[in-house]
This record gives structure tokens, C-alpha cells and sequence, in this order.
């Protein structure tokens, strides 16, 4: 899968050699897995990859994985990567993992539907795990600035895409043997009903998003709902605009390599699109 290979594919765009950001690319992963996992259980996903082992044997293999991925981040001279680039890294990881963490604490505790905070916790949870990876692959290719300032960029874009693609994809549309509307966790195209919804309309709205996991008529109606509103246009305008943004920033980079032409398959890839058509 490409995205787990994001960080040599961005140290190859800013013209390193592939492989060298091989260590780069198990930490992030593992940080990536354990993150997943974390969330999935403070969200009460019964879908989650380690959901059958129990909450406590998920969040025991979850601090394993940070662990190792912290174990990986603090041995990366030993990859030949030079003492400063190595610091700069980790620092890098390390600031982006907190600032998940205030992103994932604003999503846990929001007691109100606010499209605005939707986005910020999509920018703090999504956008900027996917940027720090852009940015640290590029660092191991080069010591340009700019180069690496604009694989951040991409990488940015790249996990706006990815949150939007998320969030569409668990209303299920057209499925209706599965639930996976939440009331207590507010997606993107809910707080956009939210916030269009008339009064009247958004208590309803509520109503149904607070039977949706135990009544599959309800789920069916909170989905009309959503649909009707427009969120699934207004999500695809925001999805292209991302899109464009992030070609954009491969555009600056110059010179098209290899590697730069796999990134921009990766916002191309129709995935992001299916749900809008």
C-alpha cells in the first residue's frame, strides 16, 4: 500500500535514494497502527483490527507499538541518518504526536456540533500525522527548505483527503445491514447537517442519530437527512480543493521523479471521489 510507504516515496521526490528512509517508515507506521487502534478504541469501534482481542489487550499492543516506534525514532543515526537531521525528526514526531493527542481530546469532549471544530480536529488527527510524514521522508532527501516545506504541504492535503474519504465512507451509504452512525462522535457530513439543518429539523436529526446504532430505520432516515443537506456535495467541493492544493505542491517541487508521479496517484485515486458521484 503506498501510504505506508509515504515517507521513502517523499525522500525519493526530494532526490534521495529509496530505502533510506526504510526505519523512518516502520516508525511511522507503527505510530500510525497504534494511533488507529487508540482511536478506533475510545471510540467504541467494534470494527477496529484488534477489536476482538478486548479493550485491554488492544491498548496493551497499542503502548507496544509506540514504544517500538519511539525505539526506531531513537536509533536512527544507527541507519546512518546524521545526528542533527535525526534530532530534528524526532522533535518533529514527537510535537505532532501531542498535537494529535489535543486534536483527539477536543473530538472526545465536544459537547457541541460544530462544523468549524470538526475541521480542526480532521486538521490536528489526520492532516498533520500525514504532513510529518511527507516532511521527515524529505528530510532525508534533502536540506532544502522549500522542498521540504511543500512535501509537508502535500502530505497536509493528502490527510484532509483521507479524513473526508473516512468520514463519507462510514455513513454506509446504500448499506443498509450495517450501522456506523455515532451520535456522540460528530463526522463531517453530520456537523454540516447540523449546521444547515432548520430547528426543528436538526432535533429530529438528533432523535435519530441517538437510535441510529440500535434501529436501522433511524440510521436510514439520519442518512437522508445528511444526503438532502447537501454535506455529500459540499465534502466533494472541499475533497477537489485539497486535491488541487496538493498537486500544487508537488508542481513547485520541479523536477517530476518517479516518486513525485506515485504521490500524485495517491490524490488521484478514485476512492476519494465514488462517494460524491
Amino acid at each position: 500500500m503506498p501510504l505506508l510507504t509515504l515517507c521513502d516515496l517523499c525522500c525519493q521526490a526530494a532526490g534521495g535514494e529509496a530505502g533510506r528512509a526504510e526505519q523512518l517508515v516502520a516508525a511511522w507506521y507503527l505510530f500510525y497502527f497504534a494511533a488507529h487502534e487508540l482511536d478506533s478504541l475510545e471510540d467504541n469501534d467494534a470494527a477496529a483490527l484488534l477489536s476482538t482481542l478486548g479493550p485491554a489487550c488492544t491498548l496493551n499492543t497499542a503502548t507496544g507499538h509506540l514504544l517500538t516506534a519511539s525505539w526506531l525514532l531513537g536509533s536512527l543515526e544507527e541507519a546512518g541518518i546524521d545526528p542533527r537531521t535525526a534530532h530534528t525528526i524526532r522533535q518533529d514526531f514527537y510535537r505532532t504526536g501531542l498535537q494529535m493527542c489535543a486534536g483527539q481530546h477536543l473530538d472526545l469532549t465536544l459537547t457541541e456540533i460544530n462544523l468549524a471544530q470538526c475541521w480542526q480536529i480532521s486538521e490536528a488527527k489526520s492532516a498533520a500525522f500525514f504532513a510529518l510524514a511527507c516532511r521527515s521522508g524529505a528530510r532525508l532527501g534533502t536540506t532544502n527548505r522549500d522542498c521540504i516545506d511543500h512535501l509537508g504541504q502535500f502530505g497536509y492535503h493528502l490527510g484532509m483527503l483521507l479524513q473526508i474519504s473516512d468520514d463519507v465512507g462510514d455513513l454506509n451509504l446504500g448499506d443498509q445491514a450495517g450501522v456506523t452512525l455515532i451520535h456522540d462522535r460528530w463526522s463531517l457530513p453530520m456537523a454540516y447537517t447540523w449546521e444547515v439543518l432548520p430547528a426543528a429539523e436538526r432535533a429530529q436529526f438528533y432523535e435519530h442519530l441517538q437510535l441510529a446504532d440500535k434501529d436501522s430505520r433511524a440510521a436510514t432516515r439520519a442518512r437522508a437527512q445528511i444526503v438532502a443537506s447537501g454535506a455529500l456535495i459540499y465534502l466533494g467541493v472541499e475533497a477537489e480543493r485539497h486535491k488541487q492544493l496538493a498537486e500544487t505542491s508537488l508542481n513547485a517541487l520541479g523536477a517530476e521523479r518517479p516518486a513525485s508521479c506515485e504521490l500524485r496517484a495517491l490524490v488521484q485515486q478514485r476512492i476519494f471521489f465514488e462517494c460524491y458521484a
